[in-house]
Parts: C-alpha cells; sequence; structure tokens
C-alpha cells in the first residue's frame, strides 16, 4: 500500500440534459488523500478521500457546491520495467459526493427541500507516474442529479488536472 496526498485543478459545470444546453464552466478543485493497491502487475486499486469545491455558472450568477468526496479507481498500469520508477496508466471508477454547504447566486443553497446534498458518477482518466509524482487528467460525470425534483435532469460534468504525491 502506497498512501499519498491528491490534488486536483480544473472546471466544471452544469449539463442540462432536456434543454441541450450547458452551463458555463467555473473553477473547481480537489484534495485530500489517497492510497495505492498493487493487486496485480497491471491493476491497481485507488481508493481517495478528498474535498471538493465545484458549480456553474447560471444566469442569477454561480452555484457552487463544498463536498467531501470518496472516488474509487481502477488503474491499468503499465510495469515498471527494470525499477526505473516510471509507470503510464489508465484509469476508470465511480465517485460519492456528500454535498455540506454551497451558495447558488449568492443565497445558500437549500439541500432540505430544492437540491439534493448527495450525488454518485463515474470517473476515467489517464496519466503517468514518475518515481512518486503522479500526474494526469481526470474526467468526473454525475449519474445522479443537482435537484430532488428528478423531472428536471441537470447533472454536474468536472474536468481536473491531476498531481499526487506518494509517501
Amino acid at each position: 500500500i502506497s498512501p499519498g496526498i491528491r490534488f486536483r485543478l480544473g472546471s466544471s459545470y452544469h449539463d442540462y440534459l432536456e434543454e441541450f444546453y450547458r452551463g458555463k464552466g467555473i473553477f473547481a478543485a480537489q484534495t485530500g488523500f489517497y492510497a495505492a493497491v498493487r493487486a496485480t502487475r497491471f491493476l491497481i486499486i485507488q481508493p481517495e478521500l478528498l474535498y471538493e469545491t465545484k458549480g456553474s455558472e447560471y444566469p442569477e450568477g454561480n452555484f457552487r457546491t463544498h463536498s467531501l468526496t470518496v472516488p474509487l479507481n481502477l488503474l491499468i498500469s503499465s510495469p515498471d520495467r527494470g525499477g526505473s520508477g516510471v509507470m503510464t496508466f489508465l484509469q476508470i471508477g465511480g465517485y460519492y459526493s456528500r454535498h455540506f454547504t454551497g451558495k447558488a447566486g449568492g443565497s445558500t443553497i437549500d439541500f432540505t427541500t430544492e437540491y439534493d446534498n448527495q450525488e454518485y458518477g463515474i470517473t476515467y482518466g489517464f496519466g503517468f507516474q514518475v518515481m512518486r509524482f503522479q500526474y494526469g487528467l481526470y474526467f468526473q460525470r454525475a449519474l445522479s442529479g443537482i435537484y430532488r425534483d428528478q423531472d428536471q435532469k441537470v447533472i454536474h460534468d468536472h474536468v481536473y488536472f491531476q498531481m499526487g504525491f506518494a509517501f
């Protein structure tokens, strides 16, 4: 097991699935801890525990949430030939987020009646690791909507540049 710290910086936006509209992207970030567990020569299981802030621009201003996010990824990696400390990887997995606060157009988000405080979705990406440093592109796409009313199909979409350091 190799524990480490993770930083992701990027952009997020809302995808209005039934309106053929996409909200304007705003700054998004994740930071926290991860563990890399090598299952086989080519497979690594990588759970994470992260603080995340994300959202989208919409007509009344910015929509931004603050969340605790737990991704679980499977990395398909190249073998480290000769112990050089260099590998490439593809990753795929899922995530769960619990939103604990946020603002929509300057007002506090109501997670009890209008907005859902939970989110889940898929993750995928690619990257490389050199010695103890990991870099890559990472994508998250929600499968659950932002509203409690399931008739309104609006989901989060994110793209991040990721950096990590294994202890």
